[in-house]
């Protein structure tokens, strides 16, 4: 371990598990002054990168959840929502698209 490690990994794993990925928060459970430290740890260490990814990932599961079941009591607004982003190739995309019409021409906004 280099000189200049003031935590150990075991400490940055604690830290990251029940941050939902907020460096802000993992920051604040190390005690240390800069949310630069959290990336360096994120840099050096492999398993706490992997940590940190699968605590964001979990917490995308519980937000996809929350979205099915709001969809699954019939909230329009998320529905929509959801089959703009997700269904895409079924054709609920956005309603415009960017087009470039010749090297150099200005970007056109095309309506569907």
């Amino acid at each position: 371990m280099a000189d200049n490690e003031k935590y150990t990994l075991d400490q940055v794993l604690d830290a990251i598990k029940g941050s939902a990925g907020i460096k802000a928060k993992i920051q604040q459970r190390l005690g240390c002054q800069s949310r630069n430290t959290v990336d360096n740890y994120l840099k050096r260490y492999v398993t706490a990168k992997q940590a940190y990814d699968d605590e964001i990932a979990s917490i995308g599961d519980d937000a996809e959840s929350v979205i099915i079941a709001a969809i699954r009591n019939g909230d329009v607004d998320t529905s929509k929502w959801y089959a703009v982003r997700k269904l895409a190739d079924r054709g609920y995309g956005d309603k415009s698209q960017v087009d470039v019409t010749s090297a150099g021409a200005p970007l056109v906004r095309v309506d569907k």
